[in-house]
């Protein structure tokens, strides 16, 4: 049988070029968020997207796709709008009539995200997708940060208003980050207030010498 007649075959299999994986994996992802925004851009060498897991899969490649919150639909949230404070989770979703991609965003502030689309949002001819980041979300924008792989770095300021304490990072894997950085709120009051008393117990540190000189002066 000619090559050709081959890969017909295994498209039509939905096995792509007749290489199979796990859905969701990827080669080289990354996605840069350098400021707060509405838009990101992720990309890929490789990923294997379902049609449901256990289900008809393929392998798309070269991939360069963005996503607007401020839009529905491909390349836009599945349904209604972003949540002003919460998480996305983002899919890559395929047609493989037109063997179009695009990324589709699903708030997943109050659910945990699945590894494939299972919403009733999917857009027309869509049926393939894999979820590929799950992102925090502030006033309605991505938060800053950086996605390599599955492992996605975002900036998280948990001293508040303390001028003095850099921006704290937290390092996270997709849904396990999701659950954790979920988990994480009720906790910033206490980290706040812990990160005070350490800025006082450093004042006090620099003042020690001062005070105990003044002591010796009145002695």
């Amino acid at each position: 049988m000619p090559n050709s007649g081959r890969t017909v075959i295994l498209l039509n299999l939905g096995l792509g070029t007749g290489l199979t994986g796990v859905v969701g994996q990827s080669r080289n992802a990354v996605m840069n968020v350098a400021a707060a925004s509405s838009t990101a851009t992720w990309t890929a060498d490789e990923l294997i997207v379902e049609t449901a897991l256990g289900g008809t899969q393929y392998r798309l490649n070269n991939l360069n796709l963005s996503v607007n919150l401020a839009t529905t639909g491909a390349g836009g949230m599945d349904t209604g709008t972003v949540p002003t404070t919460g998480f996305v989770a983002l899919y890559v979703i395929y047609n493989p009539t037109t063997q179009a991609s695009a990324l589709l965003a699903v708030d997943a502030t109050s659910t945990t995200p699945g590894e494939v689309y299972s919403g009733d949002n999917m857009p027309s001819g869509y049926t393939a997708s894999a979820l590929v980041s799950v992102w925090r979300i502030a006033s309605g924008q991505f938060v800053i940060g950086y996605q390599e792989g599955r492992r996605v770095t975002t900036q998280l300021n948990l001293a508040g208003n303390f001028l003095h304490h850099p921006p704290h990072r937290q390092h996270c894997r997709l849904l396990h980050s999701y659950r954790e950085m979920q988990k994480q709120r009720p906790w910033l009051r206490v980290l706040r207030a812990i990160l005070a008393r350490v800025q006082l117990v450093q004042f006090f540190q620099l003042m020690q010498p001062l005070l105990e000189e003044s002591l010796t002066l009145l002695m």
